[in-house]
């Protein structure tokens, strides 16, 4: 049984071809794009199209979907399987999510329910899992078992990530923006900030983006208010085309407004992330400087937060399959927050940090508790404030900190492992097949 699969480096990659090969699947890799990224798209084309007519394999794979390569199986009546390892994913709302040979596996509920109905029995929510190739070896942590002796921490708090500064288009197009515009944004990006739990940003552009609503049902607006509410959000759209980045542009017939749905995800949810990091961090530095260190590994720019905190140690960024893994291990309390563009599902690091036996205090997602235990897999937070008291108690707690990181590596080899999901992707898919050749098409 052989399978096409498109590369271009991603780091999830080697994971689920290692589980494709585990299962006795023939692995077929069209690599180019690993080795140059300007490859002409006539020639990306032609070299896809030449593989599905010589190997004729049973789909097609790629991390996160690409249109290009969903049209051309459309052609060529080749199965299309993709899972999606970023959110959000614009690619989503091209037209081609629509092709009847799509199989797109989706981790955050709330992208799946965006696109689900544009091609119903085709895109599916399932979470990731842990990558096999990302661990700790020798990490004692990987027994799954109790700690009985002290473990050689180097590092009392650890953040391993990216500080979103330097993704952040917000901060590009600011400046650029009109008053109105601008002033609009940044009440709710404020209002945002005093409701955590609540989608205000999505909500109020969606809603008043959509025209259903602030009307009093004869299509106009019920006030002078909601009139240049409106208004302001037609002019942030218009702005918002302005600053689209090339990749965007020239969708036909998108699932959405690819506009606004860059403006709400990418620049008011970037913008969103850097505030959130930096706060959590530095409020976590302050906190515990009496009785431990906050230490931080990324690529961003760190002068921001050492203005903030000058209790934040900074590292440099850490190779992901193998100094990453250690500092995960080799870390009291490893903090995940997830970008805002996840709205519900688990991000990667969850799943990484976990994997490789560490203890991990996260942001609270609608979606952990369908899959981990809170409080005995992991712990999670609501705001920076109960963050910071966590913190302090699981300093403080080193026998309960290390059962949960035990318990957490064992649950998530056990059940949630990427060939677990790979396992599930092919029934998932076999069932739906099945379903069709008997008539029974959803």
């Amino acid at each position: 049984m052989k399978i096409v699969i498109h590369r271009y480096n991603s780091i999830c990659e080697p994971g689920y071809i290692e589980a494709f090969k585990a299962l006795g699947m023939v692995v077929i890799e069209d690599d180019q794009e690993m080795r140059d990224k300007s490859i002409p798209a006539d020639v990306r084309i032609g070299t896809i199209a030449e593989m599905i007519l010589t190997h004729k394999p049973m789909f097609v794979f790629s991390i996160n979907f690409f249109p290009y390569i969903s049209d051309i199986c459309e052609r060529l009546n080749a199965m299309y399987v993709c899972v999606s390892v970023d959110c959000p994913v614009a690619e989503l709302l091209s037209p081609a999510i629509r092709n009847s040979v799509n199989r797109v596996f989706l981790f955050d509920r709330r992208q799946y329910l965006e696109v689900a109905d544009e091609n119903p029995g085709h895109i599916y929510h399932l979470p990731l899992g842990v990558n096999p190739l990302i661990h700790a070896p020798g990490s004692a942590q990987h027994e799954g078992r109790p700690m009985t002796a002290p473990l050689d921490y180097r590092y009392d708090i650890s953040f391993i990530g990216s500080l979103y500064s330097e993704k952040n288009p917000y901060a590009d197009i600011r400046g650029k923006l009109s008053p109105g515009v601008q002033g609009m944004c940044d009440g709710l990006l404020a209002a945002q900030e005093l409701l955590p739990g609540q989608d205000i940003i999505e909500a109020v552009l969606d809603v008043r983006a959509s025209g259903s609503a602030y009307s009093d049902g004869t299509g106009k607006s019920a006030s002078k208010e909601h009139d240049t509410a409106d208004r302001l959000v037609d002019e942030l759209r218009n702005e918002l085309e302005e600053h689209l980045p090339e990749s965007l542009k020239g969708f036909e017939d998108p699932v959405r407004d690819i506009a606004m749905f860059w403006g709400i995800n990418s620049c008011l949810g970037g913008e969103l992330t850097v505030r959130d990091r930096l706060m959590l961090l530095s409020s976590i530095a302050e906190s515990i400087s009496d009785i431990g260190s906050m230490h931080l590994f990324t690529r961003s720019d760190t002068a921001l937060i050492r203005q903030i905190s000058p209790h934040i140690v900074c590292h440099g960024g850490v190779n992901t399959l193998n100094e990453m893994p250690r500092v995960f291990a080799s870390s009291r309390i490893n903090i995940n927050t997830t970008t805002r563009s996840i709205r519900t599902g688990l991000p990667q690091r969850i799943w990484d940090v976990l994997g490789c036996g560490g203890f991990l205090l996260t942001n609270a997602q609608e979606e952990i508790p369908e899959y981990l235990e809170i409080g005995r897999h992991l712990d999670v937070y609501e705001t920076p404030g109960e963050a910071c008291e966590k913190v302090r108690y699981y300093l403080t707690h080193e026998d309960e900190r290390q059962q949960i990181a035990a318990n957490g590596y064992a649950e998530v080899m056990a059940r949630h492992t990427i060939m677990d999901r790979v396992t599930s992707m092919i029934s998932m898919i076999m069932r739906d097949i099945d379903a069709q050749e008997n008539g029974n098409d959803k």
